[in-house]
């Protein structure tokens, strides 16, 4: 039968690129902590890459994105939407610099 982790790895093996070689699976996060298959914890030190710099599980923000998906998920920067000048807005404010934002 095996692990979580071997079935997982077997099954990532045979269907995702290797583009990166993963030697821990990650099963569950809250805030800036991770655990892995066998309940080992880490400090996520990557925020995913920045995409979860607000940390992991947090209510809040779940909420929020659970709000949101409800409305929109995704756009292309092509098009407007009601909350993108407001964050640019509060980022200009908040930050003190003139200018204008990207989002990318």
């Amino acid at each position: 039968m095996g692990t979580l982790f071997e079935k997982t790895a077997g099954r990532f093996k045979s269907y995702v690129m290797p583009t990166y070689a993963p030697q821990i699976m990650f099963v569950r996060g809250k805030d800036a902590r991770l655990w892995d298959d066998e309940g080992n914890e880490y400090l996520d030190f990557a925020a995913g890459i920045a995409v979860c710099s607000l940390g992991h599980c947090n209510k809040r923000v779940a909420d929020a994105v659970a709000e949101q998906s409800r409305k929109l998920v995704h756009i292309s920067n092509l098009y407007m939407n009601e909350l993108m000048p407001v964050l640019a807005e509060k980022l200009v404010t908040e930050s003190g610099m003139d200018g204008k934002v990207f989002f990318c």
